[in-house]
This record gives structure tokens, C-alpha cells and sequence, in this order.
């Protein structure tokens, strides 16, 4: 495991997650994360996002994981760092992780990647757009009414590149975003 690679972890990760009907060995993904500890400084945006992702998948199906909490902060720190980086695509995995986690974003990880969408909102289309912005309303950061608005906007200059799960979505996530009349607003 010494020579593998942020990449190489990552996809080994999600292609666990995908094995459905496997049990995934707890030591291999210690060992993974143990590794991707010892080389945190050479993963890229891609990189992070899809360890987050692939973590978050493993969670979510019900494998009973959790990685290294310093890993997780030690990812979140050179997140920040490399923020402008970010491509919609991984910015999505990343911000869908943390609610899937059942963890708190870091609120300097947060300022750094929101920036990053409002320089780049323009390329949030579909459904990078759609997951960025249930994981904000997931992640309850209902007061970046700037972002919400910028995505929301996205996403409705470009409704062809919804899938009928992404409509779904959206509608799930106006609830905590647009109360009924009458009920308190934040």
C-alpha cells in the first residue's frame, strides 16, 4: 500500500462502495486511509472529492466505517488550501459528502469553496448545480442566500440538463429554502 497514489486511493474506495453485495474488509480501508494520512499534500480537488465521496458512499450503504477524523480534518485543510481549484463536478461530491456523513463543514472550508462557486456559477448546470445545492440546504446554510440564489438561477437557465431525480431534488430542497406563507422565516 506504500506506493499508492491520492488517485488510487480514491477510485479503490468507490469501487468498493459499488460492490454492493461485498463486505468490505475494515483493515484495507484503514490501511487506505492510514496512507492517504501519510500523503495528504498531494491530493488534488479531484482527489478529495471523490475520497469524500467514496467514504460517504461506504457510510451511507451501510458499511460500518469511519474513517480517521485527522484524515478527514487533514483533507479539509488542503481543501481550503486549494479551494480555486475546485471543478462543479467535485465540488458536488465534496459538498454532498458532508451531510451524507452526518459531519459539519468547516466554516473556513465553506467560505473557501462558496467563493469558488461564485466565481465559477456559470458552469454549475445540471446536476453539479442540484447537489451543491441540496447539500447546502442539508448542511442548513440557509443564510448564503447569494449562493442559493445563484444556483437556483442556474439550474433554472438550464432545465434540460435535469434528469427527473433532479427535479425531485430541487423540489425537496425548496421546502427548507422557501417556507409556506405564515411560517417563520430565518
Amino acid at each position: 500500500m506504500h506506493d499508492l497514489q491520492p488517485s488510487d486511493i480514491a477510485k479503490t474506495l468507490m469501487s468498493l462502495a459499488r460492490v454492493k453485495k461485498i463486505e468490505v474488509p475494515p483493515d484495507i480501508i484503514d490501511r487506505m486511509c492510514e496512507r492517504a494520512l501519510k500523503i495528504v499534500e498531494k491530493f488534488r480537488p479531484a482527489d478529495i472529492a471523490a475520497l469524500f465521496r467514496a467514504v460517504a458512499t461506504l457510510s451511507h450503504l451501510g458499511h460500518d466505517i469511519y474513517p480517521d477524523p485527522r484524515l478527514l480534518i487533514a483533507l479539509s485543510e488542503r481543501a481550503t488550501f486549494c479551494a480555486k481549484a475546485f471543478r462543479p463536478v467535485d465540488m458536488a461530491d465534496l459538498f454532498w459528502s458532508f451531510p451524507t456523513l452526518g459531519i459539519k463543514i468547516d466554516r473556513t472550508l465553506f467560505a473557501a469553496l462558496s467563493a469558488r462557486i461564485n466565481t465559477t456559477r456559470h458552469l454549475y448546470t445540471g446536476k453539479a448545480a442540484v447537489n451543491t445545492l441540496w447539500a447546502i440546504a442539508r448542511m442548513q446554510m440557509l443564510r448564503e442566500l447569494g449562493l442559493i440564489h445563484g444556483l437556483v438561477q442556474q439550474i433554472h437557465e438550464h432545465p434540460e440538463q435535469l434528469a427527473p431525480m433532479d427535479v425531485g431534488m430541487v423540489l425537496w430542497v425548496r421546502s427548507p429554502l422557501c417556507p409556506p406563507q405564515g411560517a417563520r422565516r430565518l
